[in-house]
């Protein structure tokens, strides 16, 4: 450790803002850091709409949200916890995250500018990370930083809690979606446009695999609770009601299988060991699918690449996955969890 930290810290951030699904890439980090450092205070510094999710991670001592966009929270933020820490974890690797951790005083440590999506953050770090290639999941990559306080790569389990099943869940299952253990979801939305398959698809898998396998359709927005209802209309399949981040932690926690894009439910269920399948167009299965063994991933490899991109004219990656395909991939998951 340099002069700016003890040996051991007792006093640890990580500082990873959002994406919500990138929340979750990083609770295996968090799990080895708060195993290798059993007694200290981690804090995990985030923006608001994450503390909401992260109150549901156990082990954290302190969730401390921050809303950037706005100059004056931020200088309050910053003089409120400046000196609050002996080392920074930045997972974010981006200049808002290098920057606000650098303010907060203590040492700020954060990957290799070879790693780094904005390299000149880099600079602003008192320690970086050795290079490590690029390709592997992110969930590898952000234990990777830990490597900069003596902690080595290992198994994790789950660090969600998973609340008990909120009133609204249990009333629609009661209605007669069933037991949430037969369940299995079909999340209708994946956030970018460009991974969001066309209503025609869930329709026809439904009608592939129901009704000997009990479907719920799940949604979280209002444009994908309008695509519900219209997949609902013409399949008679349940629709989920809306849920917070707890309601939705409980849920995934007890269904048999998910299927969904490349999007927070994917990554939730995977943290809490539920089977998936996940379906990827734009974004690489390699860096950002399921880790469980049980799950399945559908989609081919796009001749234009692995663009990540929200908008697109052709689409030609997403019509790679069919319904026909689906249904396959649940009955194999099915058929190695009876």
């Amino acid at each position: 450790m340099s002069a700016h930290s003890p040996a051991e810290p007792s006093r640890i951030a990580i500082v990873k803002l959002g994406a919500l699904g990138d929340l979750v890439h990083t609770l295996p980090a968090f799990q080895l850091l708060r195993r290798r450092f059993p007694t200290a205070v981690i804090r995990w510094i985030v923006h608001p709409p994450g503390a909401a999710l992260l109150a549901h991670v156990t082990g954290l001592d302190e969730v401390l949200a921050v809303d950037r966009r706005r100059p004056g929270e931020l200088a309050r933020f910053i003089a409120r916890h400046h000196g609050r820490f002996d080392c920074l974890l930045d997972f974010q690797g981006l200049y808002k995250s290098a920057v606000l951790s650098r303010l907060l005083g203590g040492e700020n440590i954060g990957f290799a500018r070879e790693n780094l999506r904005e390299r000149g953050a880099a600079a602003l770090y008192h320690r970086r990370a050795v290079p490590l290639a690029e390709g592997r999941h992110v969930v590898w990559k952000n234990i990777h930083l830990l490597h900069t306080l003596g902690i080595a790569p290992a198994p994790f389990a789950p660090s969600l809690q998973a609340p008990p099943l909120p009133p609204s869940l249990r009333e629609f299952l009661d209605r007669g979606a069933g037991p949430a253990a037969s369940l299995t979801l079909l999340n209708v939305g994946g956030g970018w446009p460009t991974k969001v398959l066309a209503p025609a698809v869930w329709i026809e898998l439904a009608r592939e695999l129901a009704p000997k396998t009990p479907l719920a359709l799940l949604w979280g927005t209002p444009a994908e609770e309008r695509r519900a209802r219209e997949i609902a209309a013409a399949t008679s399949l349940p629709v989920v009601p809306f849920l917070d981040f707890g309601g939705l932690i409980s849920l995934l926690a007890r269904v048999r299988t998910l299927v969904s894009a490349d999007s927070l439910p994917l990554h939730l269920a995977d943290a809490l060991g539920t089977p998936t399948v996940g379906y990827f167009g734009p974004t690489s299965p390699r860096r950002n699918g399921p880790l469980n063994p049980l799950s399945l991933v559908v989609g081919e490899p796009p001749a234009c690449g692995f663009c990540y991109l929200r908008r697109c004219a052709t689409m030609t990656c997403m019509k790679t996955i069919t319904a026909a395909r689906l249904a396959v991939a649940i009955r194999q998951i099915h058929a190695s969890t009876r």
